[in-house]
């Protein structure tokens, strides 16, 4: 990228817990012009210097990935207040929106179809499986660790690509996964991941299996109740012989290619990604020598006809704006230099763009998100000498005081450990340490713990915090903690309810996983309320509803105060995204 290159972040188009994915203007310095997609950390994390390295890293390891199946990444730079990867856009969706719009109309996606993607995604994993450094001639040992659906985008071209190797091991990486945090989603985790132990690609080839198996049956593979049953699903790859049952088209020399892909010992399973897209292309052929990209292209097409047509369409508005004069700033020196954004927040309109407006409010509620603030000149990665010495001096008290090495000082064989708990989520620390950040996190949680003696606590706003010692033992698979938080205040009763269009449900969050509920349509379009429980009187939250509609990310978020009221009454906070509103009722 030349320093004269310029981009404008002009339609936000997904958001995650740490990031959001924003469609962008690429202008460069002889005017020329493109789309791109700019993938933005949220900006109260680009005080995190750790999180912003494992940005760096995830940009290093994807920028020397150059395959057709890989989504192309073209470098990391500063984003206003925070910092952004810039990629190549992919019109199309994700393999998760699909099956979810699939679901929802009934439609299945077509046995080829199903192979045809594993394939192709394959074939990209390989690429990154067998990476050599370009100079060294080193193998760099990428592993991607989080295949899913939603890391599967589908072209409307029908191009398969895999994204998103932000938790990737490689040897290159600066960061290092520390022990206590357990990266990927449970779902999709091999059974070697799930343990905590070295994985090579062969476990990628297994969360493949999985993606596999689930669009053929159009149903979840491993999906318990709780995480912990979770864990010991994959854990003991407990594989159901249901497949046939779940899809008549699957014969069973398919079956067999699943079931092999997904075997718990990896040395039964598919030497590498390169062998299991051997196998798809060999069944595709035999079975369906026919099928071609096109038909997939054509299915996404009608099936995400909508969303197609309004990709398009942002695609038009975006390049059909007026070239900026070239002395206008871009985002590395102007940090609010994006198109129809404020610093109160970006309402957004029926069509989904982008406009400038005020924040609507209605009685303890408005329509907004949080302000962000300029960094300045602050280098985000520059660690002065004394935060190193403190560092040093911390791990000595450590081994002084509780002769052991501090957890983050630590990896040698790790421990998968599940706490349960009485609550929704909670704030974690070990040893005094806070981990995820300090942000809450879904209890059941699960931790990776060296072995020896911890301190573990669990916080919830509005609860007496709950301690456990445990005493971690080498070689143990699966270890069990429970907390007990015992509730110190009275808690508000709020209950919350929706209106949307066409998605059949809408989820709704609170504090970024404080809490988080999920509301069913009727036939009206009009949800069921949906207790908020833990609410604090007089304290504000943030609350967001969300819908998936033919692909596209669709969020309302309101901040919200409970009222102190009378024993016995209720308020109930009502989110409308049609009039893109938030109501407070006292009942």
């Amino acid at each position: 990228m030349s320093g004269s290159t310029r981009y404008f972040l002009e339609k936000k188009i997904a958001r995650g817990g740490m990031a959001e994915i924003w469609l962008a203007r690429q202008i460069g310095g002889d005017g020329f012009q493109r789309v791109c997609a700019v993938k933005r950390i949220l900006p109260h994390y680009a005080e995190d210097a750790e999180y912003v390295q494992m940005f760096r890293d995830e940009a290093e390891i994807c920028k020397s990935l150059r395959h057709a199946n890989i989504a192309r990444v073209e470098g990391f730079q500063a984003f206003g207040p925070t910092w952004g990867i810039v990629m190549e856009f992919v019109e199309g969706t994700d393999l998760r929106a699909l099956l979810h719009h699939c679901s929802v109309n009934k439609v299945r996606v077509t046995v080829p179809m199903a192979v045809y993607i594993a394939a192709e995604a394959a074939k990209g994993l390989h690429h990154a499986h067998t990476k050599h450094d370009e100079m060294t001639g080193r193998l760099l040992n990428i592993v991607h660790r989080d295949i899913s659906p939603q890391n599967i985008l589908l072209s409307f071209s029908g191009e398969v690509k895999v994204t998103d190797f932000g938790i990737a091991d490689a040897g290159s990486r600066v960061t290092d996964t520390r022990p206590g945090i357990v990266k990927g989603k449970y779902s999709y985790m091999s059974p070697e991941q799930v343990a905590a132990k070295n994985v090579d690609g062969r476990s990628d080839v297994f969360a493949l299996g999985i993606v596999l198996w689930e669009t053929l049956a159009m149903h979840r593979l491993f999906n318990a109740d709780t995480d912990v049953e979770t864990i010991r699903q994959v854990h003991e790859c407990r594989i159901p012989p249901t497949l046939r049952a779940h899809n008549p088209d699957v014969d069973p020399a398919l079956e067999a290619i699943v079931i092999r892909a997904l075997q718990r010992d990896v040395n039964r399973r598919f030497e590498s990604a390169s062998e299991f897209e051997r196998e798809l292309r060999r069944y595709l052929s035999q079975r369906y020598p026919d099928f071609t990209s096109e038909d997939l292209s054509r299915f996404l097409g009608g099936v995400l006809a909508k969303r197609k047509a309004e990709v398009a369409q942002d695609i038009r508005n975006l390049l059909s704006q007026p070239m900026p004069p070239p002395n206008q700033p871009d985002m590395r020196n102007n940090p609010f230099s994006i198109a129809g954004e404020t610093n109160a927040g970006i309402p957004l309109s029926h069509s989904g763009q982008a406009r400038r407006s005020n924040i609507p409010s209605a009685a303890n509620a408005t329509f907004s998100r949080r302000p962000v603030t300029a960094p300045g000149k602050r280098g985000a990665l520059m660690i002065p000498m004394w935060i190193y010495a403190s560092v040093i001096v911390a791990a000595l008290t450590g081994i002084l005081m509780f002769g052991q090495v501090p957890i983050p000082l630590t990896a040698k064989d790790p421990v998968q450990l599940v706490g349960k708990g009485n609550v929704y989520s909670a704030q974690i620390a070990v040893n005094g340490k806070s981990l995820f950040r300090g942000g809450y996190k879904r209890i059941p949680v699960g931790l990776r713990l060296p072995p020896g003696r911890h301190l573990i606590t669990a916080h919830r706003d509005g609860y007496f915090s709950d301690q456990v010692e445990v005493d971690v033992k080498t070689g143990s698979v699966l270890e069990e903690l429970n907390f007990k938080l015992r509730p110190k205040s009275e808690f508000a009763r709020v209950a919350v309810s929706a209106n949307w269009a066409t998605s059949p449900t809408v989820v709704v969050r609170v504090n970024d996983g404080f809490y988080v509920a999920k509301l069913s349509s009727s036939a009206n379009g009009t949800g069921a309320q949906e207790a908020l429980p833990d609410l604090l009187p007089d304290r504000e939250y943030t609350v967001t509803a969300a819908t998936v509609e033919d692909g596209g990310l669709n969020e309302v978020a309101c901040r919200f105060t409970p009222p102190r009221r009378p024993e016995g009454l209720q308020t109930l906070l009502h989110i409308d995204f049609i009039a893109r509103n938030c109501t407070v009722f006292l009942k």
